[in-house]
């Protein structure tokens, strides 16, 4: 629930400002980091650091691309398409994380192929409801313009 309201906090209130995907981003994450160095317990990091292939791993890897590339991302689609649209696209992690672990050699049944198509079924019904309600606010609009003439 908290995620839903979420992306119309952003709609309403951030997106207004016009602030470019990437500041939105990196204010998110400014102020996460600052917030979770007054709880996070730091003893044994030093461990991470032994390991330049972890280190880099944890930095390039979760950081860069699994949380900064995450909120870019999340950002543009809540711009260009709107609140449902682009929190459609948190339904596609589970599917591609079932094809990953498949093209790594993980079980994938029956029940896992299912899932995958309902989930691709779901966003897809998500997107034609949008069009379809996206077109008759277009067509409303045109009535409305003509019966103004």
């Amino acid at each position: 629930m908290t995620l839903g309201l979420s992306y119309i906090y952003v709609l309403r209130y951030l997106a207004p400002a016009n602030l470019l995907p990437l500041a939105l981003a990196t204010w998110q994450m400014g102020l996460a980091l600052v917030i979770l160095s007054f709880v996070t317990d730091f003893s044994g990091m030093s461990v991470l650091f032994s390991d330049w292939r972890a280190t880099m791993g944890v930095v390039v890897g979760l950081g860069g691309l699994g949380t900064g590339a995450a909120f870019l991302i999340y950002y543009y689609l809540l711009e260009k398409l709107g609140a449902v649209a682009s929190s459609s696209s948190n339904y596609l992690a589970p599917a591609v994380a079932l094809l990953i672990g498949w093209a790594a050699g993980e079980r994938f049944g029956l029940v896992e192929a299912i899932a995958i198509v309902l989930i691709f079924l779901s966003i897809a019904l998500l997107q034609l409801a949008q069009q379809r309600a996206s077109g008759l606010t277009v067509e409303r609009a045109s009535r409305a313009a003509e019966c103004i003439d």
